[in-house]
């Protein structure tokens, strides 16, 4: 059962790499987001985290958290510090 888990999710997340415009539109409608645009900005987003580490480079964070501060209108600056974990 865990090994139909996993390998559900690895289908899952490769065919949300190789699909975009799918991916862009699925985005959309589970969250409800009426902008195709900012459904793309989104995945696009999503697609920077694609990498063999997994993680986030730092500019494509800042990235990420200026688009997200825009989108809410949030005023104040968040500023990003190292984790120590």
């Amino acid at each position: 059962m865990l090994r139909s888990l996993l390998r559900a999710v690895l289908k899952g997340h490769l065919y949300y790499g190789q699909h975009p415009s799918q991916a862009v539109a699925l985005t959309q409608k589970v969250q409800r987001i009426d902008s195709q645009l900012m459904a793309k900005q989104i995945y696009e987003d999503d697609m920077l985290r694609h990498n063999p580490g997994g993680g986030l480079e730092e500019a494509a964070m800042r990235k990420v958290v200026e688009r997200s501060r825009d989108m809410l209108k949030v005023e104040r600056r968040v500023e990003l510090t190292k984790s120590s974990t």
